[in-house]
Protein backbone atom coordinates (compact mmCIF):
# COMPACT_ATOMS: atom_id res chain seq x y z
CA UNK A 1 0.00 0.00 0.00
CA UNK A 2 1.13 3.90 -0.50
CA UNK A 3 2.03 6.40 2.09
CA UNK A 4 -1.83 7.37 2.04
CA UNK A 5 -3.23 3.89 2.61
CA UNK A 6 -4.71 2.91 -0.93
CA UNK A 7 -4.19 -0.58 -2.98
CA UNK A 8 -1.33 -0.37 -5.41
CA UNK A 9 -2.62 -1.64 -8.95
CA UNK A 10 -0.28 -3.35 -11.60
CA UNK A 11 -3.03 -3.46 -14.79
CA UNK A 12 -5.10 -0.34 -15.97
CA UNK A 13 -7.57 -0.16 -18.54
CA UNK A 14 -8.93 2.95 -20.16
CA UNK A 15 -12.53 4.20 -19.77
CA UNK A 16 -14.71 6.78 -20.34
CA UNK A 17 -15.19 8.10 -16.87
CA UNK A 18 -15.53 8.02 -13.31
CA UNK A 19 -17.69 9.13 -10.76
CA UNK A 20 -17.02 9.09 -6.75
CA UNK A 21 -19.45 9.78 -4.48
CA UNK A 22 -18.85 11.91 -0.99
CA UNK A 23 -19.29 8.12 0.47
CA UNK A 24 -15.95 6.94 -0.67
CA UNK A 25 -12.81 8.40 1.28
CA UNK A 26 -10.26 9.29 -1.71
CA UNK A 27 -7.34 11.20 -1.86
CA UNK A 28 -6.37 13.57 -5.11
CA UNK A 29 -3.01 14.47 -6.56
CA UNK A 30 -2.69 16.97 -9.33
CA UNK A 31 0.21 17.43 -11.44
CA UNK A 32 1.15 19.67 -13.99
CA UNK A 33 3.37 20.18 -17.12
CA UNK A 34 2.38 16.50 -17.61
CA UNK A 35 2.55 15.81 -21.55
CA UNK A 36 2.77 12.25 -22.28
CA UNK A 37 0.03 9.31 -21.39
CA UNK A 38 2.87 7.22 -20.02
CA UNK A 39 4.16 10.20 -17.53
CA UNK A 40 0.93 10.41 -15.99
CA UNK A 41 0.19 6.69 -15.81
CA UNK A 42 3.78 6.58 -13.91
CA UNK A 43 2.88 9.03 -11.70
CA UNK A 44 -0.35 6.97 -10.78
CA UNK A 45 1.38 4.57 -10.41
CA UNK A 46 4.15 5.73 -7.66
CA UNK A 47 1.50 7.37 -6.34
CA UNK A 48 -0.91 4.23 -5.32
CA UNK A 49 -4.00 5.64 -7.17
CA UNK A 50 -6.80 3.66 -9.25
CA UNK A 51 -7.59 6.17 -11.67
CA UNK A 52 -6.02 8.45 -13.62
CA UNK A 53 -6.61 11.53 -15.55
CA UNK A 54 -4.72 13.02 -18.47
CA UNK A 55 -6.17 16.40 -19.99
CA UNK A 56 -3.65 16.97 -22.84
CA UNK A 57 -4.28 20.61 -23.47
CA UNK A 58 -3.82 21.64 -20.20
CA UNK A 59 -0.72 19.54 -19.72
CA UNK A 60 -2.29 18.57 -16.48
CA UNK A 61 -2.48 14.86 -14.76
CA UNK A 62 -4.45 14.13 -12.17
CA UNK A 63 -4.84 10.64 -10.04
CA UNK A 64 -7.02 9.68 -7.59
CA UNK A 65 -6.22 6.82 -4.33
CA UNK A 66 -8.77 5.12 -2.76
CA UNK A 67 -8.47 4.63 1.01
CA UNK A 68 -10.30 1.94 3.68
CA UNK A 69 -11.69 4.80 5.89
CA UNK A 70 -14.52 4.34 7.30
CA UNK A 71 -17.43 5.72 5.08
CA UNK A 72 -19.43 7.29 8.26
CA UNK A 73 -16.82 10.35 8.31
CA UNK A 74 -18.35 13.72 7.05
CA UNK A 75 -17.25 15.52 4.02
CA UNK A 76 -14.20 17.15 3.40
CA UNK A 77 -11.16 18.74 1.45
CA UNK A 78 -9.11 16.68 -1.06
CA UNK A 79 -8.02 13.30 0.71
CA UNK A 80 -11.67 12.77 2.42
CA UNK A 81 -15.30 12.31 1.60
CA UNK A 82 -15.72 14.21 -1.33
CA UNK A 83 -17.80 13.85 -4.97
CA UNK A 84 -15.34 13.60 -7.54
CA UNK A 85 -15.36 13.42 -11.43
CA UNK A 86 -12.77 12.13 -13.97
CA UNK A 87 -12.71 11.35 -17.39
CA UNK A 88 -15.02 12.53 -20.80
CA UNK A 89 -17.27 11.36 -23.05
CA UNK A 90 -17.16 14.72 -24.92
CA UNK A 91 -13.85 16.12 -24.75
CA UNK A 92 -10.87 13.82 -27.10
CA UNK A 93 -7.85 15.67 -25.19
CA UNK A 94 -8.80 13.48 -22.09
CA UNK A 95 -7.58 10.31 -21.42
CA UNK A 96 -8.48 8.72 -18.53
CA UNK A 97 -7.25 5.50 -17.12
CA UNK A 98 -8.73 3.03 -14.39
CA UNK A 99 -7.55 0.03 -12.38
CA UNK A 100 -8.37 -3.35 -14.04
CA UNK A 101 -10.71 -4.35 -10.89
CA UNK A 102 -11.70 -0.42 -10.05
CA UNK A 103 -15.00 -1.50 -9.58
CA UNK A 104 -14.81 -4.85 -7.16
CA UNK A 105 -12.00 -2.99 -4.96
CA UNK A 106 -14.33 0.12 -4.82
CA UNK A 107 -16.90 -1.85 -3.70
CA UNK A 108 -14.93 -3.71 -1.25
CA UNK A 109 -14.04 -0.15 0.35
CA UNK A 110 -17.57 0.86 0.68
CA UNK A 111 -19.68 -1.93 1.94
CA UNK A 112 -22.11 -1.97 -1.16
CA UNK A 113 -23.60 -5.08 -0.51
CA UNK A 114 -26.31 -3.61 1.83
CA UNK A 115 -29.23 -5.93 3.67
CA UNK A 116 -32.24 -4.06 5.17
CA UNK A 117 -34.78 -5.45 6.71
CA UNK A 118 -38.13 -4.20 8.08
CA UNK A 119 -37.73 -1.39 11.12
CA UNK A 120 -40.73 -2.19 12.99
CA UNK A 121 -43.51 -4.28 12.97
CA UNK A 122 -47.47 -3.89 12.19
CA UNK A 123 -48.66 -0.54 10.76
CA UNK A 124 -45.45 1.47 12.09
CA UNK A 125 -41.68 1.68 9.74
CA UNK A 126 -39.82 3.95 7.95
CA UNK A 127 -38.51 4.03 4.37
CA UNK A 128 -34.62 3.23 4.40
CA UNK A 129 -32.52 4.21 1.84
CA UNK A 130 -29.68 3.76 0.59
CA UNK A 131 -26.72 6.16 -1.94
CA UNK A 132 -24.46 4.77 -4.52
CA UNK A 133 -20.70 5.17 -3.34
CA UNK A 134 -19.67 5.07 -7.82
CA UNK A 135 -21.77 4.71 -10.56
CA UNK A 136 -21.99 0.97 -12.09
CA UNK A 137 -24.39 -1.64 -12.08
CA UNK A 138 -25.78 -2.72 -9.53
CA UNK A 139 -27.78 -6.24 -8.20
CA UNK A 140 -31.19 -5.42 -6.32
CA UNK A 141 -32.90 -8.46 -4.42
CA UNK A 142 -36.20 -7.97 -2.83
CA UNK A 143 -39.07 -10.29 -1.18
CA UNK A 144 -42.25 -9.70 -0.10
CA UNK A 145 -43.38 -10.56 3.71
CA UNK A 146 -44.94 -13.55 4.76
CA UNK A 147 -48.62 -13.87 4.85
CA UNK A 148 -49.62 -14.18 8.71
CA UNK A 149 -50.44 -17.91 10.69
CA UNK A 150 -53.99 -18.94 11.81
CA UNK A 151 -52.54 -20.65 14.85
CA UNK A 152 -55.60 -22.41 16.04
CA UNK A 153 -55.03 -24.32 13.34
CA UNK A 154 -51.33 -24.63 12.43
CA UNK A 155 -51.59 -23.00 8.95
CA UNK A 156 -49.03 -20.86 7.94
CA UNK A 157 -49.25 -17.72 5.54
CA UNK A 158 -47.84 -18.12 1.96
CA UNK A 159 -43.81 -16.62 1.11
CA UNK A 160 -43.93 -13.36 -0.40
CA UNK A 161 -42.70 -12.97 -4.05
CA UNK A 162 -38.24 -12.76 -4.58
CA UNK A 163 -37.43 -10.51 -7.51
CA UNK A 164 -34.61 -9.02 -8.56
CA UNK A 165 -33.08 -6.64 -10.89
CA UNK A 166 -29.33 -5.05 -12.60
CA UNK A 167 -30.08 -1.57 -11.97
CA UNK A 168 -27.35 1.10 -13.52
CA UNK A 169 -26.66 3.69 -11.20
CA UNK A 170 -24.91 6.86 -11.52
CA UNK A 171 -22.75 7.71 -7.62
CA UNK A 172 -24.89 10.02 -5.52
CA UNK A 173 -28.25 8.47 -6.52
CA UNK A 174 -30.55 7.72 -3.83
CA UNK A 175 -32.78 4.48 -3.69
CA UNK A 176 -35.63 4.30 -1.40
CA UNK A 177 -36.88 0.99 0.17
CA UNK A 178 -39.78 0.21 1.48
CA UNK A 179 -39.79 -3.79 3.48
CA UNK A 180 -43.37 -5.12 4.01
CA UNK A 181 -44.22 -6.67 7.34
CA UNK A 182 -45.40 -9.72 8.56
CA UNK A 183 -49.17 -10.18 8.31
CA UNK A 184 -50.73 -10.63 11.40
CA UNK A 185 -51.79 -13.89 12.85
CA UNK A 186 -55.15 -15.13 14.57
CA UNK A 187 -56.23 -17.70 16.45
CA UNK A 188 -59.80 -17.52 15.54
CA UNK A 189 -62.00 -19.97 13.63
CA UNK A 190 -63.48 -17.80 11.30
CA UNK A 191 -60.75 -15.79 10.12
CA UNK A 192 -57.36 -15.85 8.80
CA UNK A 193 -53.85 -14.68 8.94
CA UNK A 194 -53.56 -10.62 7.81
CA UNK A 195 -51.77 -10.34 3.89
CA UNK A 196 -48.05 -9.93 3.68
CA UNK A 197 -46.89 -6.69 2.86
CA UNK A 198 -44.52 -6.29 -0.38
CA UNK A 199 -41.24 -4.76 -0.90
CA UNK A 200 -40.50 -2.10 -3.08
CA UNK A 201 -37.25 0.04 -4.53
CA UNK A 202 -37.18 3.40 -5.89
CA UNK A 203 -35.60 6.48 -7.14
CA UNK A 204 -36.31 8.85 -4.61
CA UNK A 205 -35.61 12.27 -6.67
CA UNK A 206 -38.12 11.48 -9.50
CA UNK A 207 -40.06 7.89 -7.43
CA UNK A 208 -39.29 5.81 -10.52
CA UNK A 209 -39.95 2.45 -9.30
CA UNK A 210 -37.40 -0.22 -9.74
CA UNK A 211 -38.60 -3.36 -7.83
CA UNK A 212 -41.81 -4.54 -6.24
CA UNK A 213 -42.46 -7.77 -4.37
CA UNK A 214 -45.97 -8.65 -3.44
CA UNK A 215 -46.53 -9.91 -0.26
CA UNK A 216 -48.04 -13.71 0.45
CA UNK A 217 -51.03 -14.16 1.20
CA UNK A 218 -52.55 -15.19 4.80
CA UNK A 219 -53.15 -18.49 6.31
CA UNK A 220 -57.49 -19.28 6.05
CA UNK A 221 -58.89 -21.55 8.93
CA UNK A 222 -58.01 -24.65 6.81
CA UNK A 223 -55.04 -23.60 4.88
CA UNK A 224 -53.13 -20.78 3.05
Amino acid sequence: TNAEGGKRFNRFITGGSVELSDSVSSWLFVETEVAWESQCLLLCQLRGCAVAELNRTARVCRAVSLSNESSGQPAGPNGSHVTRQLGSHDDSAVTLWKAEDFEQYLMSLTSAAVLLKNSSSGRNGSIETFTAPASGCYLIEAAGARGGNNTLTSTTGGQGAQVSARVNLTAGTQLSIVVGQTGGSTSLSGEGGGGGGGSFVYRTGDRLLLLAAGGGGGATFANN
